[in-house]
C-alpha cells in the first residue's frame, strides 16, 4: 500500500479501508480491490505465476495454438449453427502449419459442434482436430453457401513468437510507391524470452530503411492489433514518419502527479534515430480497432496533433483509450505491480482520449463475410485506406 501511496497517479482514490481478510486472498485481487474503480489499466504479475498480460481476444502469446477468432451465426442464414471464424493467424504458429487462414470457418472441434461455450477449447491444449469450411457466392441466386469441407490437424499449443512486423508491404497505386505495415507490438525484442533483446527495433529499422530506398511516400500503419509496447519504440517509429520539419518538436509528455512532477518527460522527434531514413511525409493513415492501446494510440494522438488530424487520419473503429503510463513496481510480496503512474499527452498536455480515439472513418470488419489476408488488396481496411488516401482526396 505505501509503495501505490508513493507512485499511484490517483492516491487519494486508493482503498485503504479493506476488511482484514482482503490481506490474504490472491495478489491480483487484492491489487484490483486497492486500485480506483475508475482505474482499468494497472494491474499486478505473481511472481510464481506464467501468464500472459497482453493476449488479445483468444490469442495467447505465452501457450496457444496461434490464432485469434471470433464468433458469429452462420452466414448464410439458413441455420442458427455458431462458426468460429480465424482473423489472425501467427506466423510459424501451430495454426500456421496446420493450414489455418484468416477468413477461415470452423464448424466442429473434433466431433463437437462449434459453441460459444467450448471455443476456448481453440485457444490452447493438446493436437486437435478443426473441421475448416469456406463459402462461395452464387451470383443467380444472389445467396451464399459453403463450397467446401477440410479437416486440420492442429498440434499441441506452445509459445508464439507473433512477430510485431507481421505484415510489410510496398506496391504501386495511382503513381505512388505505397507502403503497408501491420505493427502488432511496439517492443524492442520478444522479451517473453529476452529482455534485453532489440532484435524488433533493428527491423523496424530495417524496414525504414527499405522504405526509403525504394521511394515511398504514402504509408499505411495498421494499427488494430497493436494492444501493448514500449513509448520509445512508438517515438522511433514517429519519427520516421514524421516531416523533417518537426525534428525536436515534442510528440508525446508524460505528466506524473504534481509531487513527482520530476519524473515528467517530453518524446520528441528524432531524426538521429532514424538514419537518414524518415519518409518526411505530410500524411499518413493508421487502421486502428478496440485492440489499438497504449504507445499505438500515444503515437496517433501526438501525430495528429502535430500534422493536424487532416493529415493523420485512422479508419477503422474506436481504440481502447489507454491515455495513461503504468511502470513495475518490485515488491517484497512475490509479486510486480503495474500501476498508472502517469498521463500520456500530446505536446500541448492534452490527454483527452480516456474513451478512445474515433476513427475518421468508421468500418468494423467483422460485419463483412469475406475477410482478405492483411496486405492484400482485397482486404476492406486497406482498401479504405487507400480510398482515403487517393479516391476521396480527388473528390474534395
Amino acid at each position: 500500500m505505501e509503495l501505490l501511496q508513493t507512485y499511484y497517479l490517483w492516491p487519494e482514490e486508493l482503498e485503504t479501508d479493506l476488511d482484514w481478510k482482503g490481506y490474504f486472498g490472491n495478489g491480483d485481487t487484492f491489487f484490483k480491490k486497492v486500485i480506483s474503480k475508475t482505474d482499468p489499466w494497472s494491474y499486478c504479475t505473481i511472481d510464481s505465476v506464467v501468464e500472459d498480460k497482453f493476449a488479445r481476444g483468444y490469442f495467447n502469446h505465452l501457450n496457444s495454438y496461434g490464432m485469434d477468432f471470433d464468433v458469429l451465426t452462420d452466414p448464410t442464414g439458413s441455420t442458427s449453427r455458431t462458426f468460429a471464424r480465424v482473423l489472425y493467424v501467427a506466423s510459424g504458429s501451430q495454426a500456421d502449419k496446420a493450414g489455418l487462414n484468416r477468413g477461415d470457418f470452423i464448424s466442429f472441434i473434433g466431433q463437437t459442434r462449434v459453441s460459444s461455450s467450448n471455443v476456448k477449447n481453440m485457444v490452447r491444449g493438446d493436437t486437435i482436430q478443426l473441421t475448416v469450411n469456406h463459402l462461395a457466392y452464387d451470383a443467380e441466386e444472389e445467396l451464399l453457401y459453403w463450397a467446401d469441407t477440410t479437416e486440420v490437424v492442429v498440434g499441441k499449443s506452445s509459445y508464439v513468437e507473433d512477430y510485431p512486423f507481421f505484415v510489410n508491404e510496398v506496391f504501386d497505386y495511382r503513381s505512388r510507391r505505397v507502403a503497408y505495415l501491420m505493427v502488432t507490438r511496439l517492443i524492442p525484442g520478444p522479451y517473453e524470452t529476452d529482455s534485453s533483446s532489440v532484435r524488433y527495433r533493428n527491423d523496424m529499422d530495417a524496414i525504414f530503411a527499405d522504405y526509403k530506398s525504394a521511394g515511398v511516400n504514402e504509408l499505411i500503419v495498421d494499427l488494430r492489433y497493436c494492444n501493448h509496447g514500449e513509448m520509445d519504440m512508438a517515438q522511433r517509429l514517429a519519427s520516421y514518419i514524421a516531416a523533417y520539419n518537426h525534428d525536436g518538436e515534442v510528440l508525446a509528455n508524460s505528466i506524473w502527479r504534481e509531487d513527482l512532477s520530476a519524473n515528467n518527460t517530453s518524446y520528441k522527434y528524432d531524426l538521429s534515430l532514424t538514419g537518414g531514413n524518415a519518409l518526411d511525409l505530410d500524411r499518413v493513415v493508421f487502421i486502428t480497432g478496440p485492440y489499438t492501446t497504449g504507445p499505438a494510440e500515444w503515437i496517433i494522438h501526438g501525430l495528429q496533433h502535430t500534422m493536424g488530424t487532416d493529415n493523420v487520419l485512422t479508419i477503422g473503429e474506436l481504440t481502447a483509450g489507454q491515455n495513461v503510463l503504468t511502470t513495475p513496481i518490485p515488491t517484497d510480496f512475490h509479486m510486480t505491480l503495474y500501476p498508472v503512474v502517469a498521463y500520456m499527452s500530446d505536446a500541448e498536455g492534452n490527454y483527452d482520449y480516456s474513451a478512445g480515439i474515433e476513427p475518421t472513418f468508421q468500418n468494423d470488419e467483422s460485419t463483412y463475410v469475406y475477410m482478405y489476408e492483411y496486405g492484400s488488396l482485397g482486404e476492406i481496411l486497406l482498401l479504405d485506406a487507400l480510398y482515403v488516401l487517393f479516391e476521396l482526396g480527388e473528390e474534395e
